[in-house]
């Protein structure tokens, strides 16, 4: 499954590159959010996973566009992530310095650091680097790989679709800078260089809107919900989350064949060429998984009732030897089977009578040959015998010679052991003699 898992990034983390190409530099200008819950996502296509969800005026810093998407600054408290191995915890633990460069990844809010790929900045940063992290606990990904969130550095760049926003007023923007500089002096640096930029962008008098950045300054501290999971928008977050809860349900009643039905509806509706291909790819592997399951699950079934009918078969013959036990005074009741030891060669003929039930194919005596008997005709049948039984010292077991045996079931029933080499195992059949051995 890791070697799937690693396919898998390698594919979408395709798509990821082919799209930010689409997207262009521009004058930077700023943006407001149009509606609460709207996803910021790691890249510009809506299959790819976001990094945060904001709410209703929310103020983002643009720089590129394109295809519908606007490529934006990190808004404050939107967290990266960097592996434990990429990273040296510095004194004080509030800091870490880059043993390696590296290009950090976005952190998926959706499913934490383990769904965690996309890389947040175009070009590494050195080893020797300064982050600064933004909780001191590791993260992990449940494989045993650990990591740190992490405050993204300024080039660290987002993306969110131009229709989920409008141009920011002078005023919201004036109020946002002003609002973010106390509270945070290193991330006021990155927008300085833009205030003057966006001047055009005012066509009329805002003085009468004093109220509204206020506003939008209260809630910026909010930019980042930390409980989105329940409300993944696009089609590919439903079914990711749905693919990780199902993989995580016992294989006997996991909900394989619905989601198969899913993910075939996503996979045919993308082409296998062009810009899909990739994404179409990804599907189909987390089919094969699901459909291979479905093949394990249906096996998993069959075994288990097969094990149901061996044990209801098991019980009705035990009952209907108990049944005879009460109706008949047998010396002993068991399978009549050959032995190998006594088979008239080597050693005198005699033959075994075995206990039924359950898995024990324990020898609970030996019954001497008698030709008016046709004793050789039920091997292999539960028979009850009447005779005269003594124990020998020598074997260490019953010998019975027979008067009558009958046949109570015949051969072939579930649990026959017809082998002719026992297997000691507790006794599952009532005997009269006592202390009765196997060989």
């Amino acid at each position: 499954m890791t070697g799937l898992a690693a396919r898998a990034m390698t594919v979408v983390a395709m798509v990821a590159g082919s799209a930010l190409g689409q997207v262009q530099p521009v004058t930077t200008y700023y943006v407001a959010v149009i509606a609460d819950d709207t996803p910021l996502r790691c890249g510009d296509k809506e299959v790819l996973y976001p990094v945060a969800r904001l709410n209703k005026g929310t103020l983002l810093r643009v720089d590129g566009a394109g295809n519908g998407w606007l490529r934006v600054v990190y808004p404050a408290g939107v967290v990266a992530c960097i592996g434990a191995d990429f990273v040296q915890i510095d004194e004080g633990g509030k800091t870490a310095t880059l043993t390696k460069e590296s290009r950090l990844k976005a952190f998926n809010i959706t499913s934490g650091y383990r769904g965690s790929w996309n890389s947040v900045l175009d070009s590494p940063l050195p080893a020797g680097a300064k982050l600064v992290l933004a909780e001191v606990e590791p993260v992990n990904d449940g494989r045993g790989n650990a990591g740190y969130k992490i405050v993204p550095p300024d080039q660290a760049r987002a993306f969110i679709q131009e229709s989920a926003t409008t141009r920011a007023t002078q005023a919201q923007i004036d109020a946002y800078l002003a609002a973010l500089a106390p509270k945070n002096p290193e991330a006021a640096k990155t927008p300085e260089t833009v205030v003057a930029k966006p001047e055009p962008v005012k066509p009329e008098p805002v003085k009468t809107d004093p109220v509204k950045p206020a506003e939008t300054t209260a809630k910026q501290p909010e930019t980042v919900v930390q409980q989105p999971v329940e409300r993944p928008k696009s089609q590919w977050e439903r079914l990711e989350a749905a693919f990780e809860n199902v993989r995580k349900q016992p294989v006997e009643s996991a909900e394989y064949t619905a989601l198969i039905g899913e993910f075939q509806a996503a996979v045919d509706k993308l082409s296998d060429t062009g810009p899909d291909a990739s994404l179409r790819r990804r599907l189909s592997q987390r089919l094969e998984f699901l459909k291979l399951q479905v093949d394990i699950q249906d096996a998993a079934r069959r075994v288990a009732e097969a094990k149901q009918q061996l044990t209801a078969d098991e019980q009705r013959l035990a009952e209907r030897m108990q049944d005879v036990e009460r109706t008949r005074q047998y010396t002993i009741v068991g399978r009549l089977s050959a032995s190998t030891v006594y088979d008239g060669k080597r050693l005198p003929l005699m033959f075994r009578i075995m206990a039924v039930g359950g898995q024990s194919s324990r020898t609970l005596a030996y019954i001497k040959p008698d030709e008016k008997l046709k004793i050789e005709e039920k091997l292999g049948q539960v028979v009850g015998v009447l005779g005269e039984a003594r124990m020998d010292p020598t074997l260490k077991s019953n010998v019975i010679t027979p008067l009558r045996i009958d046949t109570l079931e015949a051969a072939g029933t579930p649990g026959n052991p017809l082998s002719n080499e026992p297997v000691p195992t507790p006794p599952a059949s009532a005997e009269v003699p006592s202390n009765p051995g196997g060989n």
